[in-house]
Order: structure tokens, then sequence, then C-alpha cells
């Protein structure tokens, strides 16, 4: 994982946190290892960066202010956003 700063590590965090919340699923990079995390119970407690974010078909909860988290992530290098009909916006992250 490149240095990330401690704003950039909880950035990470919220944004984890905040695509599990809309039923997504997240894929994290910790010490070089890549692991997908499906809860946000199952969160990690060491540093992680987030590297891959995805929604099925049909989330309806998918529009730009829920996806406002992600943006910036430095390590985030794949997304799939299903239901991104939803998102009038989506130029800006794709």
């Amino acid at each position: 994982m490149a240095f990330l700063t401690p704003e950039q590590l909880k950035s990470n965090r919220d944004a984890a946190r905040r695509v599990l919340e809309l039923a997504g699923s997240v894929r994290i990079k910790i010490d070089g290892e890549i692991s997908e995390v499906k809860d946000v119970k199952l969160s990690p407690v060491h540093p992680f960066s987030v590297v891959k974010i995805s929604f099925h078909w049909g989330n309806k909860r998918l529009n730009d202010d829920a996806l406002a988290c992600v943006k910036g992530l430095s390590e985030l290098k794949e997304t799939q956003l299903g239901g991104a009909e939803n998102i009038p916006g989506k130029e800006w992250f794709i």
C-alpha cells in the first residue's frame, strides 16, 4: 500500500463503510493482500485502502450523493456500478 496520510486512511474507512451500508461490496488492500469485505461489521481494524467497489444491478440507493464518499480515493482502481442509470452526474466517477 502506498503511504496514506491519516486523513486518507479515514477517507478509505469511511468510504468502505458507506458502500457497505448501501448494500455494495468492497475489495481492500492490507499489506499488499487483497480481500473482499461484504459486511461493515467485518471491516478490519488495520489500515487499508479501497481498491474496488461494486453494486448489483437495480440498487436504487445508488446515486451521486451516495458515491461522493469514494471520490479522490487514490488506490481505487475498479468500479462496478450496477444501477448506474440512477447517477446522472457519473462522468466524474467513471
